[in-house]
């Protein structure tokens, strides 16, 4: 019992170490503040963006959430989804209620995204997002900014660049941090 209490408590250590190492602008309040939006909006759709390779870790975030049992969608413009939502309150007055959405984008400067997160911020979801730019468009209007690799400012022809696989990391980290605290 006394050695796998140890063995548990340095894994959590290890966890949080790993963690803070990912993101630069680590804090407990904000894994916390994250972990209450799963919980929040664990049965509404949650939807995931990005581009270019964002568009990638995006949809690895889509299928981590979705066997995590999360409703989730990529590759569905939010702004579609609007338009989508808007018509059925005319037609069927159904009701679907604000969530939650992820948004990857290595400058926080894409257009597509950007138009995205606006438009779900308008509408009440709640933003999280992944970016290289604490000081981009996409931080400003996110509820929770992750900052990866902010250090290293060089968003073009940056080889090796590890961005992109540093988000997944970080999601993995954070849905860790979620799955602990709540019973499957």
């Amino acid at each position: 019992y006394n050695l796998s209490q140890k063995v548990n408590a340095r894994m959590q250590e290890r966890c949080t170490y790993e963690f803070q190492t990912l993101v630069d602008n680590y804090s407990e309040e904000g894994v916390k503040k994250l972990c209450d939006y799963f919980q929040k909006f664990r049965e509404r759709k949650i939807f995931v963006v990005g581009a270019g390779f964002a568009d990638l870790v995006a949809d690895y975030i889509v299928q981590r959430l979705g066997v995590s049992g999360f409703m989730v969608f990529n590759r569905v413009h939010f702004y579609d989804y609007m338009l989508f939502r808007e018509g059925n309150k005319k037609m069927m007055h159904s009701n679907i209620e604000p969530s939650l959405i992820f948004a990857i984008s290595q400058s926080g400067e894409t257009s597509t995204v950007l138009e995205d997160v606006e438009r779900a911020a308008q509408n009440d979801f709640k933003v999280v997002s992944f970016t290289k730019r604490a000081e981009s468009s996409l931080a400003e209007i996110s509820d929770i900014v992750f900052v990866v690799d902010g250090s290293q400012q060089t968003l073009i022809s940056s080889v090796p660049n590890t961005f992109f696989g540093k988000v997944i990391l970080a999601f993995e980290e954070l849905l860790g941090a979620y799955f602990e605290q709540t019973p499957r």
